[in-house]
Formats: C-alpha cells, sequence, structure tokens
C-alpha cells in the first residue's frame, strides 16, 4: 500500500507543479526554476506509472507461484502442502507446525479402483481427463467448507469440517453416520454415472476410508487412520466406504482401531 501512496503522492506533485506553471506568470518563479519543476513533475508521473505497473506485475507473479506451489496443476485440486496449510490457517496455528485439531474434523481418503487399467485402455490423456471429472464431482457432493487435496496421482484427501455435521445432527442420528452418509455420496458421485472422454466411455469406482478426530487429536494420527480404513477398503474388493472408528466424535464407547464396513 505504501507503493501505491507514494506513486499517488508522485502524481499529485508532479500535476499541481504543472498547473501552477501553466497557470501563474512564468517571471514570479523564474522561468529556470519553472522549467525545473515542470520536469520533475512529468518525471515523477511518469516514474508512479511505471512502478505502480511493475508492482502489479511483481503481485501477479508472487500470486501465481504461491497458488502452483500449493495447487494440483493438472485439476486444481489443493495438494500436501496446501491440505496441511489450509488446515494449520483453520485451526488456528501456524504453517508447519504439527496440527492439532481442536474442533473435529473428518477426513475422506479416496482412492480410484484399478485406475492404471483405465489409463492402459484410453491413455494417460482419457485418463487426466477422468480425474478433472473426479474433482469437479467431488466439488459437487462436498459442501463448501470442504478442501479437495489431490495426494497422489489418483490418491485423494477430502477435509470436512465437524461442524458441517453438527448443524445438520439429529437425536436419532450420530455425526458419524452423517460422516459415513457423506463419503457414500462422494462415492456414488464417482461410481454411479459412466466418465465420457474423447477415447470413449469408462466406468470407474472409488474406495474411500473415513475417519472422524475427537478434540485435540493430531492430524497426523487422524491421517493414519484414514489410510487404514481406505487400506481396509482396498482390501475388501474396493468400490466401498470403510470407516475407521476412532475415538471421537458423538461416539465416545467406540474402540480406536476398530474397522465397520457399511
Amino acid at each position: 500500500m505504501s507503493v501505491y501512496a507514494a506513486s499517488i503522492a508522485a502524481i499529485a506533485v508532479g500535476l499541481s507543479l504543472g498547473i501552477e506553471y501553466l497557470l501563474l506568470d512564468a517571471d514570479l518563479f523564474g522561468a529556470y526554476w519553472t522549467n525545473v519543476a515542470l520536469v520533475a513533475g512529468i518525471v515523477a508521473f511518469i516514474l508512479s506509472v511505471v512502478t505502480i505497473w511493475s508492482f502489479r506485475r511483481l503481485l501477479g507473479s508472487w500470486r501465481m507461484l504461491r497458488h502452483a506451489s500449493t495447487h494440483d496443476f493438472l485439476t486444481g485440486a489443493g495438494n500436501r502442502a496446501f491440505f496441511f496449510d489450509v488446515l494449520a490457517k483453520r485451526e488456528g496455528q501456524r504453517r508447519g507446525a504439527k496440527v492439532t485439531l481442536q474442533d473435529g474434523a473428518v477426513l475422506i481418503a479416496c482412492d480410484l479402483d484399478d485406475f492404471k487399467q483405465v489409463n492402459d485402455r484410453i491413455g494417460h490423456l482419457g485418463g487426466d481427463e477422468i480425474l478433472l471429472e473426479v474433482v469437479r464431482r467431488f466439488r459437487s457432493a462436498l459442501p463448501d467448507t470442504a478442501a479437495i487435496t489431490r495426494f497422489g496421482g489418483d490418491e485423494f484427501m477430502l477435509y470436512v469440517p465437524a461442524s458441517v455435521f453438527a448443524d445438520r445432527h439429529a437425536e436419532q442420528r450420530t455425526i458419524d453416520q452423517l460422516a459415513f452418509d457423506q463419503a457414500e455420496t462422494v462415492r456414488r458421485s464417482v461410481a454411479d454415472t459412466p466418465f465420457m472422454t474423447a477415447r470413449g466411455t469408462m466406468n470407474v469406482r472409488l474406495s474411500i476410508g473415513l475417519a472422524a478426530s475427537r478434540d485435540g487429536q493430531s492430524l497426523e494420527d487422524l491421517l493414519r487412520l484414514a489410510d487404514d480404513a481406505l487400506y481396509a477398503a482396498k482390501r475388501a474388493g474396493g468400490d466401498r466406504v470403510v470407516s475407521c472408528l476412532g475415538e471421537g466424535v458423538d461416539l465416545p464407547t467406540r474402540q480406536k482401531r476398530e474397522f465397520n464396513t457399511f
């Protein structure tokens, strides 16, 4: 902001000196000093314009680099750096520190089943089309406050604040049951509708591992739970949601390493 303020001040000085030169008698200041003032005003005006233009280009380049460092270039989803940064920011904690989840969260670990066979059949460009569409379907299936990140080639991690489910909470349904319903909605958004690509139509299936945190649980622990549940879903044949019930939201009696397949 100081650059803009200095530039505006320079423009004002240049214009005022130029107007002063035009409106007042040159003999009042002397022709020499009047010309010096006019030239200085013009130079200040030009420099201020160049400064603003350079600053805006620099700021735009910085924003592009920042976005590229935290987002997947293909799908536009966040990457691992974005995942940890956005959670640290939402939890009000310092970047790079171990993130502790104070308010509860749900992680939905996703892996496209047999995606290598998809690439073998329709090629990597066709596979890229499917990945783009998968992210679009994720966005449609998730609340606005969710964060979508691509962890690897066909692996995604979806973060949903527990407050989303608390808002919909009813006595007869636990928050975990609502979280499972959300994960199942994500799975069906991919599995129920074939993907149309330039190389043909493909059916894609999705395995999901679901984990819900308790207050004060570290993000690393929650990630391990979600990964464990995802691997259990893959071992069971894929195309399903497996919930790893850790101690936490709404079910204080459940066991941390118990697996349930719905």
